[in-house]
């Protein structure tokens, strides 16, 4: 089954669910908007099975390690033709949950928001969860300090009640959009919604996994991509402007948004 923002035409079941399903500000919440509609129908859609595997766009999570690495070495991309090898990893059965590896990040998780989006935004978000209860001090001060993240943390394969458990929380705190914490942004950032969700799924499922480590396990991430192949120069000049880029954020940026958010955390949990 294929879910979908706009109309398309697919090769199985096609169902649209629209940004606005979640109101004016839905366009916000990105993927999310689809993935929240699927927990609400999660009983009608999954009856009589006890995993359900997620894929997005082009990415999905494989049993095997395989494919070109990309220049963040977080995840493998391969051409189309090379589908065929990883045919299991599209099987209609499974006997665990699968997820994508976990990486450490750089300065955590706080930080590398704040270099990609707006700081504030997740400090306002961290705010609101705690007001809302859906995480307690001790949580929020794990989520917003934490040097771990599970990349594209939505796909994989999920028991259905471990899918249920962590998408009905990230509903409860979808309703940020909703609350006097949110601030609409333009371009990119105008999915800050997701970008949130995103983080705060990634928590929500390392969490599981530490508490279920038995019967978790991890696969590589991949990514189908056809036009790399002819793009190997533009690849290497990424890769280069990448580690350039880190060197110089740990002389400059990283100090002055650490302090920046430190301040912000400080705050919130000082005043809510």
């Amino acid at each position: 089954m294929m879910l979908t923002p706009t109309p398309m035409v697919g090769p199985k079941r096609v169902i649209e669910i629209a940004d606005d399903f979640f109101g004016e500000r839905g366009h916000a919440l990105s993927e999310y908007a689809q993935l929240l509609w699927l927990e609400e129908h999660l009983e009608e859609i999954t009856a009589g099975h006890d995993y359900i595997r997620l894929f997005q766009y082009r990415r999905f999570v494989s049993e095997m390690s395989m494919g070109h690495e990309e220049w963040n070495k977080s995840w493998t991309w391969i051409s189309t033709p090379r589908l065929e090898e990883a045919s299991s990893d599209f099987d209609r059965f499974s006997g665990n949950e699968l997820f994508n590896q976990i990486v450490l990040l750089e300065g955590g998780v706080s930080f590398q928001y704040a270099m990609s989006h707006v700081a504030e935004d997740i400090v306002n978000f961290a705010k609101f969860l705690k007001i809302r209860r859906i995480l307690n001090d001790a949580e929020i001060l794990d989520f917003l300090t934490s040097d771990k993240l599970i990349p594209a943390c939505s796909t994989g394969t999920y028991k259905i009640d471990t899918f249920r458990v962590i998408f009905r929380q990230l509903r409860l705190a979808a309703e940020f959009l909703n609350s006097e914490y949110y601030n609409e942004r333009s371009g990119k950032q105008r999915r800050v919604g997701g970008f949130l969700l995103e983080r705060l799924n990634s928590y929500l499922l390392i969490r599981h996994i530490r508490e279920n480590s038995e019967t978790c396990k991890f696969g590589q991430y991949i990514m189908v991509d056809d036009e790399k192949i002819s793009k190997q120069i533009m690849r290497r000049f990424y890769e280069v402007f990448y580690r350039i880029a880190l060197i110089l954020g740990d002389y400059t940026q990283k100090n002055v948004a650490g302090v920046r958010i430190g301040n912000r955390v400080k705050a919130v949990l000082t005043d809510a």
